[in-house]
């Protein structure tokens, strides 16, 4: 069993602290690789591991075009470990994340961990220990994802920094890449802007195991600064994108997935998506005019496919 972070970097001066977080783990246990995808147009990113670690060995992959998802897809395709995750470049792994790759190598499935989000230059928080996973019920992780419901006094992250995945899913993310892009609507948010295709990870890895397991804990910290996708889209572009997500995979985990949504999540989807054209209808941003009608055709979509399967 094996593990491989998938770092992704562009623009960013101060990745080294994310990176050496990935490294040190990659250093210590031969069974851990790291893939750099960098889509800088300098040479920053090999200069600092020639300087800093001359003699790691790991795959440097430069990106010549696109954004974090075509970054992302280079990256699985030079997957040959069993597990991985991807990391940003402003994301902080505990010093503990070692025990959910163990856990998933032991248990050959899929971990959540929790992220918690903090100014980029935080130096108050501790990371806690932990041991002891729970084992769950994917059904039921589904569920709160689609109903936006907290385990504990926590909500389930959409970012993959703070967990470890099975290889196996990303034959099904990206085919899920693959159809968003035929629908502009839906790529503009998932693919351009890159909100919810990370969500789509969490949904396809609980469709295709009936069990799963969870840490409590915080295993990751995701970093607020004024160049986070946060704070540059807003949270109302973050919440159409991570709706259209879960809109998206709820059309086609039925034949795909084989996890039926239940009437509850798809109320929630309805009337959460009503919520959201009624917001972009009231605003002055004309992005937001725009994507109306094209919003409400989506929620129009879900009951369309409601009355033809009575």
């Amino acid at each position: 069993m094996s593990f491989t972070f998938v770092f992704v970097t562009k623009g960013r001066k101060n990745f080294d602290k994310s990176l050496q977080n990935c490294l040190n783990l990659s250093i210590k246990y031969d069974y851990i690789k790291t893939i750099i995808v960098d889509g800088n147009s300098d040479n920053r990113v090999k200069d600092y591991l020639n300087r800093k670690f001359p003699n790691i060995k790991l795959k440097l992959i430069k990106q010549n075009k696109g954004r974090f998802v075509r970054a992302c897809l280079i990256g699985i395709e030079n997957l040959d470990t069993n597990f991985f995750t991807f990391m940003h470049d402003d994301d902080y792994i505990s010093p503990y994340f070692i025990n959910l790759i163990k856990c998933a190598m032991k248990k050959n499935s899929s971990v959540i961990g929790n992220g918690i989000v903090l100014p980029e230059n935080n130096k108050n928080f501790t990371f806690n220990n932990f041991e002891n996973l729970k084992k769950i019920k994917s059904d039921i992780l589904i569920n709160k994802f689609f109903c936006s419901k907290k385990i504990g006094k926590i909500f389930l992250p959409a970012n993959p920094a703070c967990s470890v995945f099975k290889t196996d899913i990303t034959k099904f993310w990206k085919a899920s890449i693959g159809e968003i892009v035929k629908n502009k609507f839906i790529a503009s948010y998932l693919v351009y802007k890159n909100i919810g295709q990370d969500l789509l990870l969490y949904l396809i890895a609980l469709s295709i195991q009936k069990e799963i397991y969870y840490c409590e804990e915080y295993t990751c910290q995701f970093s607020s600064h004024h160049n986070s996708m946060s704070v540059n889209f807003g949270t109302h572009n973050l919440g159409v994108g991570y709706w259209l997500a879960k809109n998206f995979f709820s059309r086609f985990d039925s034949h795909i997935f084989q996890r039926k949504i239940l009437f509850e999540e798809k109320l929630n989807l309805i009337l959460r998506g009503i919520v959201y054209c009624f917001k972009q209808g009231f605003s002055s941003n004309k992005f937001y005019f725009h994507s109306t009608k094209k919003l409400l055709q989506e929620i129009i979509n879900i009951k369309k496919i409601e009355i033809n399967n009575l």
